[in-house]
């Protein structure tokens, strides 16, 4: 009773406190600001209305101003004027020419996720403020570039949709704390299933480590991402799903990034960011999102093949914590593979039932279905490796593969994937097929036979930022110990065959993935053998490292597997103990070390807004339509006015999703306009009452219109998919619907 009435005093509380804030909130008036050049500097120092800055006057001196808790939206107006020599730094890359910086006063540190880029090809940028309590605040700008910047005014506007977000967030605060309070509390869930959910967040919340803070580890290729979330952002909020085509890419000129590459779970920091929560934060839940998934999706496949609970979490614990899967997310940013690996599991789970069962059903080979779909919702390269490695064990087992009922069921599980990715894999393969560009074309993304894993970096106590290409030893060590299994208990009747033969070819698997990651494997001569295009394939892959994905599942499921027959080897079953508990401590050691050698190097994120402008931020290009010159695009992308080859009026405008351009040629010939759009496949042109209107592509492989003489209108441009794309959309979107009513019908079953 007395349980019941804290927690009622609890809840009162809870709702006094949403109700009281909700009303803080609304009532506040608008916090909002707007500086003219001459507000912020003396009007004598003006020059033509604006504040000049150049390398011998860099900075607009300090602004003070008191913000409340909220979030606001930044915006200067500038303009670039070129120096006496005419160079204005706006030649080659887009360049960051300004940053406007935001300190707070009382505590003199820069606010987090408020610095604003400014870029040298445009007259406005927008970014984001954000105050998580009242408080003063300096304000200034800096400028780093050629020539001279022109600094008109600077707005501070109150996003009033925020205050919405800050009191959902409220809401959600507490029915986390309380739905933790229940969970604790109740008598429904038993005290195992309590100890084992409580270790599972907790191994989670050791991987994740690095992500309460307000900064996020540098990674390699994590500005690429952070400007996919950002693109995939724009898109969702103009209404745009599936995300397909990113407009608002290169300037403006559009990019198939989300065709070749599924973003489908950026979604989910995506929409949180269209919401106005601060992209670092939006990427921290991704990646905790997607660590409590690895560690469930791993306990889950584990306990299926095992049947032993400690067993299970010991291989979560160890593939969570893996050193490759922990630099992928820490060193690397590689938000593809890391989010691949998650459901790697569910692979070797649907493997395991559909080859240990004699008629295989659909909850034996659904896993494998599902994850290779994932998988390929998620990476593409994780995806070939995957199917390869699938390819190398069913020819192992030939056997067995090809007994009727065990091979529909790899069958069943191949359609039930097809269904589930065709949303993705039909705009995926069209583009691939009639889409010139220059990954499928020329091979852009290269092979690197330097990057690739020694032996010694395999045993290394110490994994950090500098020699991430490592499993780490404790699945070094645990390979070592499995195979050491395997050879004295190949004739040990106590341990289950089951067990033994999944061991066995989980190490020849991860064997033959180590061996192709390693040094003295020979990829440059197999290279140099092979046909071209199989050499294309084999490269695609990039890095030999991306092998080590395969062997950190395989071998920690190998792992898992030992532990929970280790009671049955005579030989070192007294030290069982000691090495469960060996292999705990150094899990957590060597993961709390590459955590910390990771924030060692962090980022702090800027506003990402100048990024989706810049060649630099579409990682190496692999999507750009294939030209003659394409080292003409980072010039050419600064440039988004219509070409015309006579003077003619003509404006271009971005309205939502459209591209609108009016034009009014009173030539007495045809010109013809160059618009500042790829043209890419599936773009379509038309007037202002819907009519087709014929395009063509222009040396540079943008969007070409003809005008006809003596005429005047407005031309809307606009990504429309084909209707097999929606098709395609629809057989997923059934497959789903037919994978959960089977779902809900065995549980209704079991209930009964």
């Amino acid at each position: 009773m007395l349980q019941k009435g804290i927690f009622r005093w609890i809840l009162v509380f809870e709702i006094i406190f949403v109700i009281l804030f909700g009303a803080f909130l609304i009532t506040r008036p608008e916090n909002s600001f707007k500086y003219s050049a001459k507000d912020l500097v003396d009007e004598s120092n003006l020059v033509d209305g604006a504040i000049e800055l150049s390398r011998d006057n860099p900075q607009i001196p300090d602004t003070h101003f008191y913000i409340h808790l909220g979030g606001y939206e930044t915006t200067v107006n500038y303009e670039i004027i070129s120096d006496e020599d005419g160079d204005d730094g706006a030649d080659g890359d887009v360049e960051n020419i300004g940053l406007l910086h935001f300190v707070s006063a009382r505590q003199q540190v820069e606010i987090p996720d408020s610095s604003l880029r400014l870029t040298d090809i445009t007259t406005s940028e927008t970014g984001r403020l954000y105050s998580d309590f009242g408080q003063p605040v300096v304000m200034w700008l800096s400028y780093s570039g050629e020539g001279k910047m022109r600094v008109y005014s600077i707005e501070i506007k109150e996003v009033v949709w925020f205050k919405i977000v800050l009191f959902l967030i409220s809401i959600f605060g507490f029915i986390v704390i309380d739905l933790i309070y229940f969970f604790i509390k109740t008598k429904k869930i038993s005290l195992k299933t309590k100890k084992t959910i409580a270790i599972l967040v907790g191994i989670s919340l050791v991987a994740s480590i690095t992500f309460f803070a307000n900064t996020i580890p540098f990674g390699h290729d994590l500005d690429f991402h952070l400007t996919r979330i950002a693109a995939v952002s724009d898109e969702l909020e103009k209404g745009n799903f599936p995300v397909r085509m990113m407009t608002e890419m290169l300037n403006g000129y559009s990019y198939p990034n989300s065709i070749f590459y599924c973003d489908i779970f950026l979604y989910i920091p995506a929409l949180l960011y269209m919401m106005f929560v601060p992209l670092r934060i939006c990427y921290q839940v991704y990646c905790i999102i997607f660590t409590l998934a690895t560690c469930f999706i791993t306990y889950f496949c584990l306990r299926k093949i095992t049947k032993n609970n400690k067993a299970s979490l010991i291989g979560s614990l160890i593939y969570t914590l893996s050193m490759y899967r922990l630099s992928n997310v820490l060193v690397r940013g590689a938000v593809g593979e890391f989010s691949a690996m998650t459901f790697l599991p569910l692979i070797i789970l649907g493997l395991y039932q559909i080859y240990t069962t004699e008629r295989p059903k659909f909850r034996d080979y659904a896993p494998l279905g599902i994850g290779v779909a994932l998988v390929s919702m998620c990476h593409i390269i994780s995806t070939e490796l995957s199917l390869f490695f699938i390819l190398v064990f069913c020819l192992i087992k030939f056997k067995k593969t090809f007994k009727k009922t065990r091979f529909f069921s790899l069958i069943k599980a191949a359609l039930l994937c097809l269904g589930l990715s065709a949303w993705f894999l039909i705009p995926l393969i069209d583009y691939t097929i009639n889409q010139p560009v220059n990954v499928t074309m020329k091979g852009t993304t290269g092979f690197y036979t330097d990057m690739v894993s020694y032996p010694a970096e395999q045993f290394n106590p110490l994994v950090d930022s500098k020699t991430f290409i490592s499993v780490g030893i404790v699945i070094s060590f645990g390979m070592i110990l499995a195979i050491w299994f395997l050879i004295v208990n190949r004739n040990n009747e106590k341990i289950n065959r089951n067990d033994y033969g999944t061991m066995l070819y989980l190490i020849i698997i991860g064997g033959l993935a180590f061996i192709a990651s390693s040094y003295f494997f020979p990829w440059r001569q197999i290279l140099e053998l092979v046909p071209d295009k199989i050499a294309s394939i084999i490269t695609s892959v990039q890095f030999p490292f991306r092998f080590l994905s395969i062997v950190t599942v395989c071998f920690s499921f190998s792992i898992a597997i030992l532990l929970a027959n280790i009671k049955n080897t005579t030989k070192i079953s007294v030290y069982e103990k000691p090495i469960t508990l060996g292999f705990v401590i150094i899990t957590i050691l060597s993961a709390l070390y590459l955590s910390h050698s990771c924030l060692i190097d962090i980022k702090q994120i800027a506003a990402p807004y100048a990024t989706k402008k810049d060649l630099a931020y579409v990682s190496g290009g692999e999507y750009l339509p294939v030209y003659n010159d394409s080292g003409k695009t980072a010039d050419m992308i600064k440039n988004i006015e219509v070409q015309t080859d006579e003077d003619i009026d003509v404006s271009y405008e971005r309205v939502g999703n459209e591209y609108h351009f009016d034009y009014d040629n009173n030539n007495d010939k045809e010109v013809k306009a160059i618009l500042p759009i790829y043209a890419y496949r599936y773009f379509k042109a038309t007037d202002e009452v819907g009519n087709e209107i014929e395009t063509a592509h222009s040396e540079d492989q943008l969007i070409q219109i003809d005008l006809p003489a003596k005429t005047n209108g407005r031309i809307i441009v606009k990504f429309e998919p084909p209707v097999f794309w929606h098709i395609a959309e629809v057989v997923s979107l059934l497959t789903i619907l037919v994978c959960t009513g089977w779902c809900l019908e065995k549980e209704i079953d079991n209930k009964k």
